[in-house]
């Protein structure tokens, strides 16, 4: 090999050498800034959890800091699981649209073809409405229900809507516990039970979780500045818990 192709040879290693370090001292920049800007944020009292952070489909960046319970005995790790609050609701509108898929019922069928033990109401009312929070139906009344059936009663003991359906917009959750109960009824599984194979399972969810309790392992209870802590459990069901690293 004559002297030229060596040296440039050489030249390309030592270039692609010289980038490769950069990038990698780069990176490692980044993350410790990162890493500072988190710490400070904790230290402070503006951040207490779990967090990753990717760049080109790439993790630059993960960490827990702080607790999992509101005493601060408990320090978070990354196994802990969060509860991911109304971003749970996605999860019955996927629900929807897969039974749609499968043929198993039309956005546009009204909500009595499935739920004919509500009042007349619900005629009026159709699937799209639920999924677009355009169905005027009333919002839990959440100091009184208990549980799913105290709700189911309530609905049923409703005699007018707050607008006739799509003409408005309101955001409650009686739109988001009809649609369980429509895929309750359509597919006989309990919404834990069709949550589980039809979504978590293909999606590789390992270790979410829907409606967990305290008995459960690595469950991170939410809490204020104060420490007051939030219930886990709400009057109506269907809501999931996840690690961080599943939403990659």
């Amino acid at each position: 090999m004559s002297t030229f192709k060596k040296s440039a040879i050489n030249l390309f290693a030592i270039t692609i050498l010289l980038v490769s370090t950069q990038k990698t001292n780069a990176q490692t920049t980044k993350s410790a800034q990162l890493d500072s800007l988190v710490h400070q944020a904790n230290h402070l009292g503006l951040f207490n959890g779990n967090i990753l952070i990717a760049e080109n489909n790439k993790v630059i960046y993960k960490n827990a800091v702080g607790f999992a319970d509101a005493a601060g005995k408990i320090k978070l790790t990354e196994q802990y699981r969060f509860h991911i609050g109304s971003i749970a609701k996605e999860f019955n509108a996927v629900g929807i649209m897969i039974l749609k898929e499968q043929g198993n019922l039309s956005l546009e069928d009204p909500v009595s073809k499935y739920l004919p033990e509500l009042p007349a109401w619900a005629s009026k009312i159709h699937i799209i409405n639920l999924l677009q929070y355009t169905s005027g139906i009333p919002d839990v009344k959440w100091k009184s229900v208990k549980s799913n059936a105290d709700n189911m009663e309530d609905l049923k003991k409703t005699t007018r809507l707050d607008f006739e359906p799509g003409t408005q917009y309101a955001y409650n959750n009686n739109n988001v516990f009809l649609q369980r109960r429509i895929i309750e009824k359509i597919t006989g599984l309990s919404f834990t039970a069709f949550t589980e194979k039809y979504i978590l399972k293909p999606c590789r969810m390992k270790t979410a979780i829907v409606d967990p309790v305290a008995t459960d392992k690595f469950i991170a209870r939410a809490y204020n500045n104060d420490h007051a802590e939030d219930e886990l459990t709400y009057p109506i069901n269907g809501w999931v818990a996840v690690t961080l690293v599943r939403f990659l």
